[in-house]
């Protein structure tokens, strides 16, 4: 074990220094003479393999003490991206929005996160199995589901409806494989309860799309190839209602606290479903908005010609919906936006420039390869540590590793 003897140091050191001397074909070894007030030695190991120490050139000692010696130099070469087609989807162009270096690092490097294992299911899990069970109830009566407002309300037992889509997806998605990966004490209870989660959801979010004005789901889980800047993503649509003009709804599914603030600004936060919006819906488009399926917070939300008249009547004039309606221009200023994304992306445009310094920073997993705090004034980092590492009191028992 390193460092249990002095023996142990010193053939630790023998290793490093004999490297050290076949790494080049000239090697220099120095040492200071004073630390403080202590009076120092050279290497008794290094005395041994080259000799006893020389005094330093004398034109080694003349030093300018008004010289700058750090030479600070900006790398802006770029190097294009040689394909057409790219994965990620729209991950790549929000990313590219977000900071250059991102998207370049994910999806020309592969630098993605790792996961960390969790007993039983993740967020990210849960999210799938709600997006199975909801793509399962808009399935049409060929695969045992609904495909529009009317069979929606024609509904007798609408959770006993959703049970039996839900009882489908549990079956199909945990083969005894993946089964075995769940907590081994109580596997089919843990399930029972994750059954009965997504049931009491869909059935609050089916309630709520009851008070919708009418409308047929042409589509659920709709895959659609764009172009953008000559580029090929692969996109899949989470659902696309017709509605009673005949317009299309592009409808995404989300259980965050994502909202249509994201889709703002020159350097939009996510650039999905303008990209939908824009791209894969050749139709005429009404509107696209995020279905927040959230357990107390059941709500459409997102930009819509004519909400109140397409989409639900109840609407209040104060909705974001109402206040903020779908443009020609919009649709034209968000095309145009995530064409200059896409071709920033094709030119090789890689530089380190986040958004917003810290929440883009703090999301991000990159650090050790964009190195972006190593460009921080020493006193900024040391004063961010110390505040970091304050002790305020409190119980840190229930802190995150």
């Amino acid at each position: 074990m390193p460092h249990a003897s002095p023996l142990a140091d010193w053939k630790l050191a023998q290793e490093a220094t004999a490297r050290l001397l076949a790494s080049a074909d000239e090697v220099i070894f120095s040492y200071a003479r004073q630390s403080e007030d202590a009076e120092m030695r050279p290497s008794r190991l290094v005395a041994q393999l080259v000799g006893h120490a020389k005094e330093l050139p004398a034109e080694w000692m003349r030093m300018d003490s008004g010289a700058d010696l750090t030479e600070t130099y900006e790398d802006a070469s770029q190097v294009p991206f040689p394909y057409t087609e790219v994965s990620g989807g729209a991950g790549t162009l929000t990313r590219q929005s977000l900071c250059a270096f991102q998207a370049f690092a994910t999806a020309r490097l592969d630098a993605e996160d790792w996961e960390p294992a969790e007993v039983g299911l993740n967020a990210k899990q849960r999210g799938q199995l709600l997006h199975a069970v909801l793509h399962r109830v808009w399935a049409g009566a060929n695969e045992g589901g609904i495909a529009s407002h009317a069979e929606l309300r024609a509904l007798a037992d609408l959770r006993g409806f959703v049970e039996g889509r839900v009882r489908e997806v549990m079956r199909e998605s945990f083969d005894p494989k993946r089964r075995a990966s769940l907590p081994a004490r109580f596997p089919v209870r843990y399930l029972q309860l994750e059954a009965e989660r997504l049931t009491r959801l869909v059935t609050e979010w089916l309630e709520y799309e009851r008070e919708r004005l009418p409308f047929i789901v042409a589509g659920t889980e709709v895959k659609n190839r764009v172009t953008v800047a000559g580029l090929t993503f692969d996109l899949r649509l989470d659902r696309v209602d017709e509605l009673q003009n005949g317009s299309r709804l592009v409808i995404d599914y989300k259980s965050s606290e994502v909202g249509p603030k994201a889709w703002e600004g020159d350097r939009p936060d996510d650039v999905q479903l303008p990209l939908y919006a824009s791209f894969a819906v050749k139709e005429e488009l009404e509107g696209l908005v995020i279905a927040r399926v959230r357990p107390g917070k059941i709500e459409f939300c997102g930009r819509v010609r004519d909400a109140s008249a397409m989409l639900r009547s109840d609407l209040k004039s104060s909705n974001g919906m109402v206040t903020k309606p779908l443009t020609d221009r919009q649709l034209r200023d968000w095309r145009e936006q995530i064409e200059r994304l896409g071709e920033a992306f094709v030119a090789g445009r890689a530089e380190v420039d986040p958004k917003d310094p810290v929440k883009t920073c703090e999301r991000c997993h990159l650090h050790a390869v964009c190195r972006i705090y190593e460009n921080q004034p020493l006193a900024a980092v040391v004063a961010e540590e110390d505040s970091d590492g304050i002790d305020d009191g409190g119980d840190d028992g229930d802190r995150d590793a």
